[in-house]
C-alpha cells in the first residue's frame, strides 16, 4: 500500500482537583497568620504556585474576612476552590481610672485613666468618657468613678475603678469687733467671710460667743467661734474683741512758767464729771525737766486716770524763758594766705555742761591782705541763753618768702629775656604774683660775659622777702657766617677785589669785620681757594668762614695771538714759560680755532 497520511491532535486537558482553605483567626492589631489550604487530586508530587488572599490588614477592625483563592494555581489542574474566613478578635486591655479630688462646690475635674495592661495600637483612642454620680452640689465624701461610655469595638476592656473625693471648702470667718459703754447690754455678735465663700445658697449654723455680760468692767473680751459651723466647710476662724469703754469726763490743766535751769512748778488741773466721789490717780506731766531749753512745753495728761472714765483733756503750756550769759572773743593772728585760725571765746554763765552752737565770724578770708579784722558774734548762739557779746580782732601779718633768680642766657645783640625767678619759703598764696621786676645791668650792646641779676623792684605788700638769691645773665657770642664771593679773571689780568657776604645772625650795633681776604698764590689758568686772610670779628661773635674760588680763565684767542707775537718778535729772545703759558691757555680753553701757531727758528710766529 502506498499510504497517504492525514494527521490529527491528541489534546491533554486539565485534571480537576479541589482546594479547601483552612479557617484562621488573630487578635486585632496583630499581623495576619499564614493562610493554608488542603488540596485533593494532585498527581506526580505536583504542587500549586501562588498563595491564598484576604482583604484583612493589620489595621482591620474586629470581624470576619473571607480567605480567597488569590494567586493559587497550576496549569495542569482545574481547581475547584472552597473558601474559609479569617476572624479578627478584640484586643484585651486594662483601663485603670485615676483617683481624683476636688473641693466642695467646685466643678468635677476631668476624669482621666491609664491603659495599664496591653496597649492601644494603630493610633487608636477610646471613645466615650468615665462617669461619676458626684455633682457640683454633692456634699463632702467619696464618689465612685465608673467606666461610663468609655469603649472601642476593637478592644475587650477590663476596667479598674477609682474614687472622686470631695473635700471641705476652706473659708475664713472673721468676727466683727464690737464695743459698748460700761453697763450697756452686749451688741449682736456678727461676722464676715473674708476668704473663700459659701456656695449653693449655704449658710452657717450656730452663733459666736463672748464671756462679757452687762456687768463686766471696762476692758476687752474675746469673741469666740462658739457653735458656728457647716459640715461642708473647713472654717478658719479669726477672732475679734468686744470692748467695754469708759465713761467720758473733762480735765482742764492750769498754765505755768519758769526760767531755763529752774525746777518746774507744781502742775494743777480742774476735773468735771466724776461720779460717786471718784477721784483721779496719777498726775499731769510735761516734757520739760530743769534742763529743758527755752520754749513752750505742753502740759499733758501724764498718768492722770481712772479706768472707768475716758478723760477729755484740755491742756496748757509751761513756758521756759532764756538765762542771761556773757561771751568774750579771744584775739587772733595769722600769716597772710593761711587759713583763719579757729575763732575761740570764753563764755560765762552756762549750765549743765551746755555749749554754744554756731561760730564766731570775721570778714577776713584766705585772700584778705595784711591788716586787722573784727571778730564778730557770727552765728554763735544757744536758744536757752541771752548772750551779751564782747568782740576782738584777727590780725593778718606778712607772709615770709624767699626769691631765687633763674640763671639765663642770650646772644650778643639780642634783647634781654624776661628775668624769671622761683619763690620759696612759704610760697605765694591765693594765686598772687609779685609786683615790680628783677634787674640787670646788661643791655643790648653789652659785650659777651656774665651779668648779675638783682632783686630790683620785685616785692608785694602782703609778703616779706626773707632771702634773695641772685642769678646770672650770660651774654654769648653771636654766630656769624662770612661767605667769600667767587671771582674770575682772565689770564694775565690784575686780581679784582676780594669781597664777601655776611650771613648767620648778622652783625649788630654797627660792628664791622677788620682785615681782608686773601687767595692761594698762582697765576696759571686754574682755580684757587679764597682764604679768610686777616679777616676777623670781635670776641662778641662766633665767626664761621666759607671760602670761595678764585678762577684764572684762559686769555681770549685774538689777545693770545697778539701776546705770542710780542713774545716771538725779536729772536733769538727766549720765549720761556710766558709763551708756553699763552699756548697752554689757548689749548686748555680750546680756543686756538685751528690756527696751529708755531714759533719759527729764525724768529717770529707762524699762524696758518
Amino acid at each position: 500500500y502506498a499510504i497517504t497520511y492525514a494527521s490529527a491532535d491528541l489534546t491533554v486537558t486539565p485534571r480537576a482537583i479541589t482546594v479547601t482553605a483552612d479557617a484562621k483567626s488573630r487578635v486585632y492589631g496583630d499581623a495576619n497568620p499564614a493562610l493554608t489550604y488542603t488540596p485533593t487530586g494532585l498527581l506526580f508530587s505536583d504542587t500549586l504556585t501562588g498563595s491564598l488572599g484576604t482583604g484583612a490588614s493589620a489595621t482591620s477592625g474586629v470581624g470576619s474576612y473571607a480567605i480567597t483563592q488569590g494567586t493559587l494555581a497550576n496549569a495542569n489542574y482545574a481547581i475547584s476552590y472552597t473558601g474559609a474566613n479569617l476572624a479578627v478578635t478584640q484586643r484585651a486591655i486594662t483601663v485603670t481610672a485615676d483617683a481624683k479630688s476636688r473641693v466642695y462646690g467646685d466643678a468635677n475635674p476631668a476624669l482621666s485613666y491609664q491603659v495599664t495592661t496591653g496597649s492601644l495600637v494603630n493610633g487608636d483612642g477610646l471613645a466615650g468618657a468615665l462617669a461619676t454620680g458626684a455633682t457640683v452640689t454633692s456634699g463632702v465624701g467619696t464618689y465612685a468613678i465608673g467606666q461610663g461610655t468609655l469603649a472601642n469595638a476593637n478592644y475587650a476592656i477590663t476596667y479598674a475603678d477609682a474614687n472622686l473625693t470631695i473635700t471641705q471648702r476652706a473659708i475664713t470667718v472673721t468676727a466683727d469687733g464690737k464695743s459698748r459703754v460700761y453697763g450697756d447690754a452686749n451688741p449682736a455678735l456678727t461676722y464676715a467671710i473674708t476668704s473663700g465663700s459659701l456656695v449653693s445658697g449655704d449658710v452657717l449654723a450656730g452663733a459666736l460667743t463672748t464671756a462679757a455680760t452687762t456687768t463686766s468692767n471696762v476692758g476687752t473680751y474675746a469673741i469666740g467661734q462658739g457653735t458656728l459651723a457647716n459640715a461642708n466647710y473647713a472654717i478658719t476662724y479669726a477672732s475679734a474683741d468686744l470692748t467695754v469703754t469708759p465713761r467720758a469726763i473733762t480735765v482742764t490743766a492750769d498754765a505755768k512758767s519758769r526760767v531755763y535751769g529752774d525746777a518746774n512748778p507744781a502742775l494743777t488741773y480742774t476735773p468735771s464729771g466724776l461720779l460717786f466721789s471718784d477721784t483721779l490717780s496719777g498726775a499731769l506731766a510735761t516734757g520739760a525737766p530743769n534742763t529743758s531749753g527755752v520754749g513752750t512745753y505742753g502740759i499733758t495728761l501724764g498718768t492722770l486716770a481712772n479706768a472707768n472714765y475716758t478723760i477729755t483733756y484740755t491742756g496748757a503750756d509751761l513756758t521756759v524763758t532764756p538765762r542771761a550769759i556773757t561771751v568774750v572773743a579771744d584775739a587772733k593772728a595769722r600769716v597772710y594766705g593761711d587759713a583763719n585760725p579757729a575763732l575761740t571765746y570764753t563764755p560765762t554763765g552756762l549750765l549743765f555742761s551746755d555749749t554754744l552752737t554756731g561760730s564766731l565770724a570775721t570778714g577776713a578770708s584766705a585772700t584778705s591782705g595784711v591788716g586787722s579784722y573784727a571778730i564778730t558774734q557770727g552765728t554763735l548762739a544757744n536758744a536757752n541763753y541771752a548772750i551779751s557779746y564782747t568782740g576782738a580782732n584777727l590780725t593778718v601779718t606778712q607772709r615770709a618768702i624767699t626769691i631765687t633768680a633763674h640763671d639765663l642766657s642770650r646772644v650778643y645783640g639780642d634783647a634781654n629775656p624776661a628775668l624769671t625767678f622761683s619763690v620759696g619759703g612759704s610760697g605765694l598764696a591765693n594765686g598772687d604774683v609779685l609786683s615790680g621786676a628783677l634787674a640787670t645791668a646788661a643791655g643790648t650792646s653789652s659785650n659777651v660775659g656774665g651779668y648779675a641779676i638783682g632783686q630790683g623792684t620785685l616785692g608785694g605788700a602782703n609778703y616779706t622777702i626773707t632771702g634773695f638769691t641772685g642769678g646770672t645773665l650770660t651774654v654769648t657770642a653771636r654766630p656769624v657766617t662770612i661767605t667769600a664771593v667767587d671771582v674770575t679773571k682772565s689770564f694775565g689780568q690784575p686780581d679784582p677785589a676780594l669781597t664777601y657776604v655776611v650771613g648767620g645772625m648778622g652783625l649788630v650795633n654797627g660792628d664791622q669785620p677788620s682785615g681782608s681776604l686773601t687767595r692761594e698764590a698762582g697765576e696759571s689758568v686754574g682755580s684757587y681757594a679764597i682764604l679768610a686772610g686777616s679777616l676777623a670779628l670781635s670776641s662778641n661773635y662766633q665767626l664761621s668762614f666759607r671760602g670761595g674760588r678764585f678762577t684764572v680763565a684762559p686769555t681770549p684767542a685774538p689777545e693770545a695771538i697778539s701776546q705770542l707775537a710780542m713774545l716771538y718778535a725779536a729772536p733769538p729772545s727766549p720765549v720761556g714759560a710766558g709763551g708756553d703759558a699763552v699756548l697752554a691757555g689757548l689749548t686748555a680753553a680750546g680756543r686756538d680755532g685751528g690756527l696751529n701757531c708755531r714759533p719759527q727758528p729764525a724768529g717770529g710766529l707762524t699762524c696758518p
